[in-house]
């Protein structure tokens, strides 16, 4: 099993994962096929912190990179 981060997910790309670590300003999801995604609090958009626990099912596409902050941008589609 090979593990890609996000740098390594193109843009466009939807990944479902679980959360594996969560805190005040981010969380990061796992999916089964080893897709690793990381998703600052500053991309979550109508969803608040509270909304997010380790274990839950969450289902991202990436969305593009912002150059000025050096990450990736993710759009949350569901969590389950």
């Amino acid at each position: 099993q090979i593990e890609l981060k996000d740098s390594d997910i193109p843009i466009g790309s939807v990944i479902e994962g679980s959360i594996v670590h969560v805190d005040k300003s981010s969380f990061i999801i796992k999916s089964v096929d080893g897709q690793t995604a990381y998703l600052h609090r500053s991309t979550w958009g109508e969803y608040s912190m509270e909304q997010f626990n380790k274990g839950q099912i969450v289902k991202v596409e990436k969305t593009g990179f912002d150059s000025e902050h050096n990450k990736h941008v993710w759009k949350i589609l569901s969590i389950v």
